[in-house]
C-alpha cells in the first residue's frame, strides 16, 4: 500500500486536494447527519455504491478532516468493515486501518505545505 502515492495520484487526476470535490468526482455520496457523539463519521459501501456519513454536530474543520479520513477508508480499504473487525476480530486490525486513514488524511489536507506553525510536515507525519 502506497498511501502517499495514492493521494498524489488522486490530486493529479482531479487537480484538487479538496475532499468535498474529490468525493463528488469519485461519485461518493455524502450525508451530514446526527451520529452518536463519539462517532465523527463512517463509510458505507453496498452494491458498488459508497456513501460517507459525517456527524452534523462537528464544526466545519472537523467535518473536513472527517471527510478526508473517511475518503481514505474508501480509497485504501474499500472492502474493509471496521464494524466487522470491531465485533468479530476483537479489533486487532483497527489501529492499523485507522492509522492508514489518518495518514491519507494528512497527506491530502497538507498537500503542498512544507511547514505548518514552524513544524516541518515530514516531522509530524513520521511521528507515531
Amino acid at each position: 500500500m502506497d498511501i502517499e502515492g495514492d493521494v498524489k495520484k488522486l490530486i493529479n487526476e482531479f487537480n484538487t486536494s479538496n475532499p468535498y470535490r474529490l468525493i463528488e468526482y469519485l461519485d461518493i455520496g455524502l450525508i451530514e447527519t446526527m451520529l452518536p457523539a463519539k462517532t465523527w463519521g463512517m463509510t458505507v459501501s453496498s452494491y458498488g455504491a459508497t456513501t460517507i456519513m459525517v456527524n452534523s454536530f462537528l464544526n466545519k474543520n472537523q467535518q473536513r478532516f472527517t471527510l478526508a479520513h473517511e475518503l481514505g477508508h474508501a480509497i485504501e480499504h474499500p472492502r474493509v468493515s471496521t464494524s466487522f473487525l470491531r465485533n468479530y476480530s476483537k479489533g486487532v486490525q483497527i489501529p492499523k486501518v485507522e492509522a492508514e486513514a489518518n495518514q491519507f488524511t494528512f497527506d491530502l489536507l497538507l498537500h503542498g505545505l512544507t511547514e505548518y506553525g514552524g513544524v516541518l510536515i515530514n516531522m509530524i507525519l513520521s511521528e507515531n
